[in-house]
């Protein structure tokens, strides 16, 4: 594409707004992707009328729809195709023919572990999830799902799917880089599912579903979303999933996404430390166990220095943008390890009392913004002018703020002045 992907999803979802608003508009652009591309009405109004999430389409169904929605009707919506898709694409899509997939055929079996009378855990792969996607076998339902958004337009309301789309674009990214680990995606059997007759084979370990109506998808939306967003990316994408198939009612359902919801939930700061492919986790890591630092063995959750905090800082001043493991990433984090056990040594080795005292979240962000300025410049004084620092911060009388970025800020911005003017 000539844009990022969640740019034309966006542009698109706007759009929805507006033509379900004027259902003439609706029924041309409807007949439009018929007509030229065979596309059925009925996954076209799905995904107009956020019964599916925009960010489940892949390229060619994308494709369609913008063509559709730009050009079925005389409006000027002063965009082109050529302003999302290339040359090649355009080429490509405007000559394919929707075909109707081989739909999924009953007995459906899957090869599960029972839990209870009710629940039942396996595994599926992103090839079973697609068949049973474009079976039309999964379903979003509103009324088990976490609430939907509401969004408003002159005085006019639509409710869509709530999607955090940092998280699927973070889960997508880990997914081709094969570093996510498999998680669950629960799949309900409705209890009043008229259609629904299934059981399960003691025997063969075996749940075998005979017929249903479709799936509700209770739980793992957004890793089933990233799982589509992976595969528009590599066709040969074909990761496996924990599967979790149940047979609740609505009440059983909503009652299991409550008690997702109140587990133990780490802050950002924590839960990134146990993000072993992190570049600022990995820089902590081989300072901390250089042989070469003074501090070997301190930088640690509840160590001297907190690892934590530290990764953290690190983070924002090397590593803000996300990047996939590259040589050149790689070449990153062995200099700045090295920059920084040199600068732990110079700190230790001037003054010894800083190879037994605690470091606290504030002298921690200190010195990683000292050690950054200091970075590629002259040493001679910075250690100096860091004990200097800590004297003037001493005497600030400032209210305490508990919020880590805004500390980060406030603290870097009198710091950098207070170096600039030494230097």
């Amino acid at each position: 594409m000539n844009v990022d992907r969640s740019i034309l999803e966006d542009y698109l979802s706007k759009k929805f707004f507006n033509i379900l608003i004027n259902k003439s508009d609706e029924l041309e652009i409807y007949n439009y992707a018929y007509e030229k591309y065979n596309y059925p009405k009925g996954i076209f109004s799905d995904f107009l009328s956020s019964r599916k999430s925009i960010e489940e389409a892949n390229d060619y169904t994308l494709f369609v729809i913008a063509d559709s929605i730009l050009n079925a009707t005389k409006k000027d919506y002063r965009k082109k195709l050529s302003d999302f898709f290339t040359d090649r694409e355009i080429s490509k899509y405007s000559g394919i023919r929707y075909e109707e997939p081989n739909k999924i055929e009953f007995p459906l079996v899957f090869n599960m572990i029972q839990v209870s009378d009710d629940q039942w855990i396996g595994s599926l792969n992103v090839d079973a999830f697609c068949a049973l996607q474009e079976s039309g076998l999964i379903n979003y339902n509103p009324v088990t799902q976490r609430a939907m958004t509401k969004v408003t337009r002159d005085n006019n309301e639509l409710y869509r799917i709530t999607l955090n789309k940092s998280a699927v674009k973070e889960i997508t990214a880990d997914m081709l880089e094969h570093i996510y680990v498999p998680d669950t995606i629960t799949l309900n059997i409705p209890k009043d599912d008229i259609y629904a007759d299934f059981h399960y084979d003691e025997q063969s370990r075996q749940l075998i579903i005979h017929s249903l109506e479709a799936f509700d998808i209770n739980d793992g939306y957004h890793r089933y979303v990233s799982m589509f967003q992976a595969r528009s990316k590599n066709p040969n994408f074909n990761y496996p999933m924990e599967l979790r198939i149940t047979n609740f009612d609505i009440d059983k359902s909503r009652r299991m996404i409550y008690q997702y919801d109140q587990k133990t939930k780490m802050s950002k700061q924590l839960s990134d430390t146990y993000n072993s492919y992190a570049a600022q986790n990995k820089v902590v890591q081989r300072i901390n166990e250089s042989s070469m630092c003074n501090l070997q063995g301190k930088i640690k959750i509840g160590g001297l220095i907190d690892s934590t905090t530290l990764a953290e800082c690190i983070k924002r001043l090397y590593f803000s943008k996300r990047q996939s493991d590259s040589p050149e990433q790689r070449k990153e984090i062995i200099r700045v390890s090295k920059e920084f056990i040199e600068d732990l040594n110079m700190l230790t080795e001037e003054d010894d009392k800083y190879l037994e005292k605690e470091y606290s979240k504030k002298e921690i962000i200190i010195l990683t913004i000292l050690f950054h300025y200091y970075d590629g410049k002259n040493k001679i004084s910075m250690i100096e002018n860091y004990k200097r620092f800590l004297i003037d911060d001493a005497e600030r009388e400032e209210k305490i703020i508990y919020d880590f970025s805004r500390n980060f800020n406030r603290i870097r911005k009198r710091l950098i002045p207070f170096l600039e003017e030494r230097m």
